[in-house]
């Protein structure tokens, strides 16, 4: 069972029903009469009970995860959130708006929203997008697009991302912040068949800002730990994990940061996935030695030695 952020089975759902969609509308040619009963069953059923499996399994999943206190839940998504804010926070000072700029006295738009940011409901898109691209408060944005959510907004803040994102498509910090529209959109989404593409639209967007700068380090770690979370069967682990071994690469030529933890944690959890437990401990050892205050790293040795 992965101990990190979980994406629900969206993709895989919204591919069995899309399949379903198309499947039940052909006309099954006759089967012989010795194929089994299984066989026998058209397409639309059998896909039916594929559905109903994925839909069971998942619910053990979350069960699980409940029941064995996942608080690395909230540690990845928050990890991964503030590393689409840093890339947010460069591409405002760089268009020359520094994160928490002050506005002119007496401008209606100078403070940041309050509680349930209900004011916002209303707000115009240039309103609701200077709170999110100038917002220092991971928390803050959180609760922001809980509220987005709930008022049906989502979709026109995503539209607003892919605007700017087209504007200046030279921008790898800005495409970070379209993909991280994009996994906000799917966190809201769940299981539904948008869900899917969602998650590889946010992808894509992280794939083109490392096209723009191989060593973006916020759009290889938010990439990875997605990619993580993509069900086995997609063969996206191997991907996972080759985006990890490169940020650990990449760290040792930059100056430390407290996040460059959560590298080792998530390369060991995905070894630790694949069966490779020798190099999912040396993994966490290395980045104690390195992070050696870091509780999670820790916790993970104390509980597979």
């Amino acid at each position: 069972m992965k101990n990190w952020i979980v994406l629900p089975v969206a993709i895989v759902l919204s591919v069995v029903a899309s399949l379903l969609t198309t499947g039940g509308t052909r006309t099954p040619e006759a089967a012989p009469a010795s194929t089994a009963t299984a066989a026998n069953q058209l397409p639309s059923e059998r896909l039916l009970r594929t559905l109903e499996a994925l839909e069971k399994r998942c619910a053990e999943l979350e069960a699980h995860a409940a029941s064995a206190g996942a608080s690395q839940v909230d540690d990845g998504r928050r990890t991964a959130v503030d590393a689409v804010d840093a890339a947010v926070a460069r591409w405002m000072e760089a268009n020359g708006a520094p994160t928490g700029a002050a506005r002119p006295a007496g401008d209606s738009k100078a403070a940041a929203p309050q509680g349930p940011y209900a004011s916002y409901a209303d707000a115009d898109i240039e309103t609701i997008m200077d709170f999110l691209l100038r917002s220092g408060s991971r928390l803050d944005s959180q609760q922001f697009w809980q509220m987005l959510s709930e008022e049906g907004r989502t979709q026109e803040v995503v539209a607003e991302y892919e605007r700017l994102a087209a504007e200046d498509p030279s921008n790898p910090d800005l495409q970070v912040a379209l993909g991280g529209a994009y996994l906000q959109q799917l966190f809201g989404e769940r299981n539904t068949p948008v869900a899917g593409t969602l998650a590889m639209k946010a992808d894509g967007a992280f794939s083109r800002a490392l096209e723009l700068n191989p060593d973006h380090w916020e759009a290889r770690f938010t990439k990875a730990i997605a990619l993580s979370n993509w069900p086995a069967f997609l063969g996206k682990s191997g991907e996972a994990i080759q985006n990890f071994e490169q940020l650990v690469e990449q760290q040792k030529a930059m100056p430390a940061r407290d996040e460059f933890a959560q590298t080792y944690l998530y390369l060991g959890n995905m070894y630790q996935q694949t069966g490779d437990m020798k190099q999912a401990l040396a993994t966490w050892r290395a980045g104690l030695e390195l992070f050696p205050g870091n509780e999670t790293l820790l916790e993970q040795l104390r509980t597979n030695e």
